[in-house]
């Protein structure tokens, strides 16, 4: 996830300001667009980050990204932030196999 100096958010599989998903403010709401052709993967990926909870308002602290076979285990910093804070946990590249948010 990245943020592209706009309102706006990248999830997913990133490259610079692009991404599979942006979220972008508009109005008093959001639009998110899917990159991609045409297919149920887009869809599948629009659901899973809106319904994580992931918004043009989200914002990163830390990320990690890696190959895991079987289980692995890693530490994310919370660099001082305060609230309510939430890991949004994705599997998968351009496309999402798996992607859920835990409340800290």
């Amino acid at each position: 996830m990245s943020g592209t100096g706009m309102e706006s958010l990248t999830a997913g599989y990133a490259s610079g300001n692009r991404g599979t998903l942006t979220f972008v403010k508009e109005g008093s709401g959001q639009i998110c667009i899917a990159a991609g052709g045409v297919s149920l993967f887009q869809a599948e990926d629009i659901a899973s980050a809106a319904s994580a909870g992931l918004c043009w308002c989200s914002v990163l602290l830390d990320s990690f990204s890696g190959t895991a076979h079987g289980s692995d285990s890693g530490t994310l910093d919370k660099n001082g932030a305060a609230g309510t804070l939430s890991v949004y946990v994705t599997i998968g590249d351009a496309y999402q196999i798996y992607a859920c948010r835990h409340q800290l």
